[in-house]
């Protein structure tokens, strides 16, 4: 005699594959890439002006889970609150050598994101004091750059 329906080995596929398909497609909104620098224009505090030359370092993890750590740059241009630049990385630690950043500073407070040639996006945050600029993963992960003027 056979059952109406789907045979019993699919049953177990459809269990397995339909939430997987829901999973991945309710996570799939690539948000990671998508960060729209979008802070409220509040006026900035004395001394929060990005434009011009920074350099420092910059850190990165390596496959080995050590940590790489070299020269690096920045160049800047702002107005009002948004700041938009590139810094460069001129140690062999990444594989890359310049990378594009697109953000907004609230009172000291950077938020963007930065692109390598490739196109591969990282939202990043950060502070800046006068003469300092941390800029880092948002989640808080490397890499790292520690600039100053």
């Amino acid at each position: 005699m056979r059952f109406p329906g789907p045979t019993p080995r699919l049953i177990p596929a459809v269990v397995l594959v339909v939430p997987l398909a829901l999973a991945v497609t309710a996570c799939d909104d690539n948000s990671w890439n998508k960060l729209s620098p979008t802070a409220p224009q509040a006026p900035l505090p004395p001394g929060a002006n990005l434009a011009g030359t920074w350099e420092g370092t910059v850190n990165w993890p390596q496959w080995d889970l050590s940590l790489c750590t070299g020269p690096a740059a920045a160049a800047f241009a702002q107005s009002e609150s948004r700041v938009s630049g590139t810094l460069s990385d001129s140690s062999s630690c990444s594989g890359f050598r310049e990378y594009r950043f697109e953000g907004v500073l609230a009172e000291g407070n950077l938020v963007g994101i930065l692109t390598n040639v490739q196109g591969y996006a990282q939202d990043m945050s950060g502070r800046a004091e006068s003469d300092s600029l941390t800029i880092h993963h948002s989640r808080g992960t490397l890499p790292r750059w520690d600039l100053r003027r």
